[in-house]
């Protein structure tokens, strides 16, 4: 009777553990905004990613452009904050809606976003999306939890009166 609680509790901890999965999406965009071509439009699709049984956690994603001056890369994050690294040359709108999308993202696995040049020309060489995201949980009603308690307590008293109360 001990080893069957001990089992039990062994396989309900193995079922409760939830692991995060890591997606991620490369676009090389590789194109030049400029008064011509003020803006460019491309998506994220997460390989993999299933929404029905998934939830997206975490999201965040790196556009790095260059210009006269170098490189530099832009990160917006899940609540639209940017960050960026290096100097840059012109100005430049991001997709700082990344919030809004991530409702998109989690339900299709796709995200569309579109960076736009106000001033300055300058090149969109790379956008990458990294996101992560953990299983749901499916919680059976109370109707089903009640009847299989119901069904394993009647089990273990009709183990216990078939093998005995020897233990």
């Amino acid at each position: 009777m001990k080893k069957a609680i001990l089992s039990i509790l062994l396989s309900l901890s193995v079922v409760a553990s939830v692991q995060a999965v890591s997606y991620s999406d490369n676009n090389p965009a590789n194109v030049w905004l400029n008064v011509l071509n003020p803006s460019y439009t491309g998506e994220f699709t997460l390989a993999g990613y299933n929404p029905t049984t998934e939830t997206i956690t975490t999201a965040s994603a790196v556009f790095t452009f260059a210009d006269l001056i170098g490189s530099e890369s832009f990160v917006v994050n899940l609540t639209g904050d940017v960050l960026s690294q290096g100097s840059f040359f012109g100005v430049l709108a991001l997709p700082t809606n990344i919030l809004n999308g991530l409702i998109t993202l989690d339900s299709t696995g796709a995200l569309s976003y579109t960076v736009s040049r106000k001033t300055g020309e300058f090149w969109l060489t790379h956008a990458s999306l990294t996101a992560e995201s953990t299983a749901r949980r499916n919680v059976p009603d109370a109707a089903a939890t009640a009847l299989l308690l119901g069904l394993g307590v009647i089990g273990m008293v009709a183990a216990k009166r078939r093998f005995g109360s020897a233990a």
